[in-house]
């Protein structure tokens, strides 16, 4: 906290960080707390004058750094910008971007400009899933695929479970559910080596639009870190087969098992995946302590 009285008239100050519960004195017009934890504080300061005569000024303030200027801040190999209109800034390689969320280990993929807002918002994915999928539904055009993934076994399910003080983190997005209606993307060859392309047909060549709070991961996440990274894609290195959000002309989903992308037909005969549920955080959202590796994972507040 600090205080922008003149030093000359003041003889003594006094900060608090709980509201005024307790206080510590300073005879400069500046104190810094550390070892906070990422959470709301509320910082009273009060300054004396020789007579003894004081004033009180409050502040309310959450301790860090905003999360997505930090991000772009950063000055790292693993970290790049994907050459998309939106300009999208995502980690390749396997990198240190672990983030505590919901008292669980999650990581981001990266600050994304294509979820609602222009200022950009921090994309997370869970480090563990949510469920396995596996029930026999057929899915027709509309992104039905996308939707009944993100109301019945992610919003209706997982959403639920997530604390109150993280619900108010996150940031309700826009998400592209329609099928891309390109038929050589139906060819993995193709697929894993044109991310531009495959970026372009999630958004544009489709109208589907759903606002969701939590949904899943587009293949072009996946792809760009296969198509750029020099080491193993760290989104294929899951303890187990996922699907993605992606769908392909109203006949097949996407899914990544073993670190390779398959097609998964309507009937999904034969064919077990988990969902990693996906987030956007809101753009003021901020770093409270931490690097970002796992051991020391990013605090949010």
């Amino acid at each position: 906290g600090s205080s922008d009285a003149i030093s000359g008239l003041a003889s003594r100050y006094e900060f608090s960080k709980d509201g005024g519960s307790t206080w510590v004195s300073s005879t400069t017009n500046t104190y810094t707390f550390t070892g906070l934890d990422a959470k709301t504080y509320n910082i009273m300061i009060k300054v004396y004058d020789n007579a003894g005569r004081s004033s009180t000024n409050k502040i309310d303030t959450t301790p860090g750094v905003n999360g997505v200027k930090y991000l772009k801040s950063l000055n790292r190999f693993d970290l790049i910008y994907d050459d998309t209109s939106y300009n999208n800034l995502r980690y390749i390689e396997d990198p240190n971007n672990y983030v505590i969320f919901n008292d669980e280990l999650w990581r981001i993929i990266g600050v994304m400009n294509d979820a609602g807002d222009p200022n950009g918002t921090i994309k997370l994915i869970r480090e563990e899933p949510a469920e396995s999928y596996d029930e026999s539904y057929t899915w027709g055009g509309g992104g039905e695929w996308a939707t009944n993934v993100g109301d019945s076994a992610l919003d209706a399910y997982f959403y639920e479970s997530i604390n109150k003080s993280d619900l108010s983190k996150i940031y309700n997005a826009k998400w592209y559910t329609g099928p891309i209606i390109d038929h050589d993307y139906h060819s993995n060859a193709n697929i894993e080596s044109h991310f531009l392309f495959m970026h372009e047909a999630e958004r544009v060549s489709n109208s589907h639009i759903i606002n969701r709070n939590v949904a899943i991961l587009y293949l072009s996440d996946f792809i760009f870190v296969s198509e750029y990274s020099r080491e193993e894609n760290w989104l294929a290195m899951k303890s187990y087969s996922y699907f993605t959000l992606t769908q392909d002309n109203e006949e097949f989903v996407f899914a990544i098992e073993n670190g390779s992308i398959k097609n998964v037909d309507q009937t999904m005969e034969g064919h077990s995946s988990y969902l990693y549920p996906c987030i956007y955080l809101k753009n003021e959202v901020k770093f409270v302590k931490g690097n970002g590796t796992s051991t020391n994972p990013y605090l949010l507040g």
